[in-house]
């Protein structure tokens, strides 16, 4: 009776650990995380910060279904935690290539967590993603001209595909 008991957990705990990893728990509906570009700054640190410092950018990262899209906070902002899902509207993207054009770093894909509806793309932003020489000449292609356009100094606000902000 023994070893047939023994197999048969055996058994049971074979299945359940299999269903476990095939329709395991759901995550939770969004996993918010929250980081800062600063040269003085740490990660650590910015769970306590209320308004961003000089010199840096506070990221706040939503993730959701394993897509990742952040709302940021430019120097002297408050932080508003929480608030803005960045799910809920769909954002028209203000161009098709953007980078550094004498040294074509491609910076296309790594903004694309960043365009949320609301969210100003600035240079400080940029100029913490790449490294920065005397000859770097940050531009985009615009998507509805396909004009090359030099990255202004205000920044460009990301608009929903309606044309409205957050």
């Amino acid at each position: 009776m023994s070893p047939a008991f023994f197999c048969a957990s055996r058994i049971y705990y074979a299945i359940y650990n299999f269903i476990n990893w095939a329709f395991g728990p759901y995550p939770p509906e969004n996993k918010i995380s929250y980081y800062i570009l600063s040269d003085e700054y740490d990660h650590d640190e910015v769970e306590s910060l209320e308004k961003v410092p000089e010199d840096s950018v506070v990221i706040e990262e939503w993730e959701k279904n394993r897509v990742k899209k952040c709302n940021l906070f430019y120097e002297g902002e408050d932080i508003v935690k929480g608030v803005f899902d960045p799910f809920l509207d769909e954002p028209e993207v203000p161009w098709i290539w953007i980078g550094d054009k004498k040294t074509e770093v491609d910076l296309t894909s790594a903004m694309q967590k960043y365009m949320v509806v609301g969210n100003t793309i600035h240079l400080d932003l940029l100029l913490q993603l790449i490294q920065v020489n005397k000859d770097t000449e940050l531009v985009y292609v615009d998507a509805r001209t396909l004009d090359e356009v030099k990255f202004p100094a205000s920044g460009v606000k990301i608009l929903a595909k309606n044309g409205s902000t957050q």
